[in-house]
């Protein structure tokens, strides 16, 4: 099982003038999802802001 996890990022770079958002703060929960999945779960993979390719164009990611 993979499960993808997005988290906001590149903040300063590409919408800093419309929010105040904390990059770090996103990647840092981030981080604490993916530890609880894997606690729960077990056996599986969790990756941050990257689309499986097999799932990019199906239903099944949404």
């Amino acid at each position: 099982m993979v499960f993808v996890v997005e988290h906001c990022e590149n903040c300063s770079s590409t919408h800093a003038w419309c929010t105040r958002h904390d990059e770090k703060k996103y990647k840092d929960y981030a981080v604490i999802v993916a530890a609880a999945i894997k606690e729960h779960v077990g056996n599986c993979d969790v990756i941050f802001n990257l689309v499986p390719k097999q799932h990019a164009m199906s239903d099944i990611y949404c």
